[in-house]
């Protein structure tokens, strides 16, 4: 499936830190905890924009 998926999150407090959650979205990209993500963050744009992935392979 090639589709774009639109979502909109709240900003929540994770112990000490902000983040948003998107489970369903990492599952789609074939994201799981432990992967590594690379992320660019255009304050410029307001806009963060995912370029790649490295999947743990530790089991």
């Amino acid at each position: 499936m090639n589709r774009m998926i639109q979502m909109e999150r709240k900003v929540t407090e994770f112990g000490k830190s902000l983040g948003i959650t998107m489970t369903d979205a990492l599952e789609q990209i074939g994201l799981d905890q432990g992967d590594t993500v690379s992320i660019e963050v255009s304050p410029q744009m307001t806009s963060i924009r995912y370029l790649s992935v490295q999947h743990d392979t530790m089991i």
